[in-house]
């Protein structure tokens, strides 16, 4: 049986050097490109789209892949920010969408470094 090495290497550039993090080989590439962005949860469809582009309320579900009515809960969520009346239809530019989700991301991450930091002040 012939060894297959790693081909597709990510690294890393750490003080030290560089250092692998993820090693693949031809066949375990192969079976992860076979796989959709869908089958992994991932999406891009958002973020690939320019900026300024409109977005309507059914094209969000899709995107999401959430009904109309998941979208308006998220609203009221504030999880995506409120939209605008355009022609009758709710829309959302892509931009506004995604620098939404990275400002809460950026509090979020914010939030968890002052409750790390008093729970360390609280054991020391």
């Amino acid at each position: 049986m012939e060894t297959e090495y790693a081909k597709w290497v990510i690294t890393e550039e750490t003080p030290e050097g560089r250092r692998v993090v993820e090693a693949y080989t031809d066949a375990e590439m192969a079976a992860m490109e076979s796989m959709t962005t869908e089958s992994r949860g991932i999406c891009v469809d958002l973020a690939t789209m320019p900026e300024k582009s409109i977005i309507d309320e059914v094209a969000l579900a899709r995107i999401l892949r959430v009904t109309t009515r998941t979208i308006r809960r998220m609203v009221q969520r504030h999880e995506i920010p409120p939209p605008v009346n355009l022609a009758g239809k709710s829309v959302w530019f892509a931009g506004n969408i995604l620098s939404h989700i990275q400002t809460r991301v950026d509090r979020s991450a914010k939030d968890a470094e002052r409750r790390y930091a008093a729970r360390m002040r609280l054991t020391a």
